[in-house]
């Protein structure tokens, strides 16, 4: 063959390359605009008599000064949700409570110790947002009857309180603040988180919600959603101070200031977005808080808390 022959084969090979693989990046394109992101809609529609175990490990690392303590709790939580004409109940009932102190088993404490067997109920709309509860009379009366409760009535009202107002608005950011909602995968809104300070209070706080990708979960279609804040809010501070002044009513002696109070942290959950069930859960935060006081003079306290929910349904 001819040199001019070598060379006019070698470029018609060359083009026919090129156009394989030009040909190839245009239908990707093509494909990729025919077929794009299709948003995910969240929807609050739990089966009717849905039922669940759900299984709750918590971690929580509070430092003050040189010293860490590190309490765990293992929890197990039966709840069902019942379809109502007005939208839905919810009823959950800590089955077990087993408590641990740096790696070893320890007695259950109060409050923990008057909450097993405790059985609370959120009355839901048919969006899902909490619009009434029930058993904070109970809660309040196995509080102030503990054996090991050594605290005033005023206390235990205040835990009481504290408890019904964290799950409250701890279901409206995780399920609220998504039903209704049409989202891409890969995109994100301003969203709410509760954030629990290291001496108690339970707060409010600016978050942002991402979608993280599509999975499939024991053959349920369901989305990772990554929830992240960073806040030093004032909602945080006003929430301390107001539950240390509770807490020392009738004792001005024990007038404490809150200086300062910050979160950080994030969270993960794998739910089915056509019910809204959640399948798991995980959150780590570090939050600090700061305060002054005649007996405690200038303090820091920073919690770490580490969280694994895993839920069973039909059980």
């Amino acid at each position: 063959m001819s040199q001019q022959c070598k060379s006019l084969t070698i470029a018609f090979r060359r083009r026919l390359i090129m156009s394989v693989l030009m040909g190839g990046i245009w239908i990707a394109a093509v494909a990729a605009i025919a077929e794009p992101e299709q948003e995910t809609t969240f929807r609050f529609a739990p089966p009717d008599a849905t039922t669940y175990v759900k299984a709750v490990k918590s971690t929580k690392a509070i430092t003050q000064g040189d010293l860490t303590r590190t309490d765990v709790e293992e929890m197990r939580i039966r709840g069902n949700i019942r379809k109502t004409e007005k939208g839905y109940t919810l009823t959950e009932e800590i089955a077990s409570i087993k408590s641990f102190r740096n790696g070893e088993p320890v007695e259950l404490q109060f409050p923990a110790s008057a909450f097993v067997g405790f059985r609370a109920q959120l009355d839901l709309n048919d969006r899902g947002k909490v619009v009434g509860t029930r058993g904070r009379d109970e809660l309040l009366s196995r509080l102030k009857n503990d054996p090991k409760n050594t605290t005033p009535d005023d206390v235990a009202k205040t835990i009481a309180n504290a408890a019904f107002a964290a799950v409250e608005a701890e279901w409206n950011a995780n399920i609220v603040s998504l039903a209704g909602r049409a989202v891409k995968i890969g995109n994100s809104f301003a969203s709410t988180s509760e954030a629990i300070l290291p001496l108690g209070a339970a707060a409010t706080v600016t978050s942002e919600t991402r979608l993280i990708e599509k999975l499939n979960h024991k053959g349920n279609d369901c989305i990772r959603v990554r929830v992240n804040y960073n806040s030093k809010e004032n909602a945080l501070l006003r929430a301390q101070q107001k539950l240390l002044d509770e807490m020392s009513k009738g004792d001005p002696g024990q007038s404490i200031r809150v200086l300062k109070a910050d979160v950080v942290g994030q969270e993960e959950r794998v739910i089915d977005p056509s019910t809204m069930l959640v399948y798991s859960e995980t959150y780590d935060r570090t939050s600090n808080v700061v305060i002054e006081g005649p007996n405690t003079g200038k303090l820091t306290r920073s919690l770490k808390h580490q969280k694994e929910a895993t839920y069973e349904y039909g059980k």
